[in-house]
């Protein structure tokens, strides 16, 4: 992981950090004022300066983050999804690392990333296929709804932030295929990807060695395509 973290912030020019969770372990990050940074006061001029902590980092790889604190691990959420930092806490000194030399081409750089985040926002989702992505959500909490006999095999279905970042993976699929609109087939396409992870399945479909992909497949063979 630790190579992959590298590699893709040198492929888009991207700043990284590793980030160790374990409370006892040197290089733990555990507590809240650890990672956003701190004010520094300076005295030649008299003024406070911001020295940003870890999360501000492009590309973060946090390894046994279920160990860390939970006022951390919100925190951490807000970061992800607010994508702010309200705290500014006294940091622990940046550990040092030898990082082994190794080739890796620049492709892409953050500006073209953003440019294109900006064109996927602008591409077109009809209502139709809007209908179609929460039914297939709602499908995985509730197949019976559906007609579809899978009540047994799932423990817990995909929540509803599943239906936007599917939605949002579907138009980004357009995008890769040159449309500015969505199908039923983008849809389709990166669902799996999307759903795999956030349908949990109990221990009859494990009996039955029935998958999470196997349940999904079903789904989408099933619900009607607009």
């Amino acid at each position: 992981m630790s190579l992959a973290r590298l590699s893709l912030a040198s492929n888009i020019c991207w700043s990284e950090y590793w980030w160790q969770f374990c409370p006892m372990g040197t290089f733990s990050l555990k507590v809240f004022q650890d990672w956003p940074g701190t004010q520094i006061y300076r005295q030649s001029d008299g003024e406070f300066y911001v020295r940003k902590g870890p999360i501000f980092a492009n590309i973060i790889l946090a390894d046994e983050i279920n160990r860390a604190p939970a006022k951390v691990q919100s925190a951490l959420l807000e970061a992800m999804q607010e994508r702010q930092v309200t705290e500014e806490r006294q940091i622990l000194d940046r550990m040092a690392s030898t990082k082994t030399a190794f080739d890796v081409q620049k492709v892409i750089t953050p500006e073209e990333i953003l440019d294109v985040r900006s064109v996927i926002d602008q591409i077109y989702i009809d209502d139709k296929i809007k209908d179609y992505v929460v039914d297939i959500v709602c499908a995985t909490r509730n197949p019976e709804q559906f007609g579809l006999e899978l009540k047994s095999y799932i423990n817990f279905g995909a929540s509803p932030r599943a239906s936007i970042f599917l939605a949002l993976a579907a138009k980004a699929m357009a995008f890769i295929n040159g449309r500015g609109y969505v199908t039923p087939q983008d849809v389709k396409s990166i669902g799996m990807d999307v759903l795999r992870h956030r349908v949990l399945v109990s221990y009859e479909a494990e009996a039955e060695d029935k998958t999470s992909e196997d349940i999904i497949q079903t789904i989408f063979d099933n619900i009607e395509v607009p």
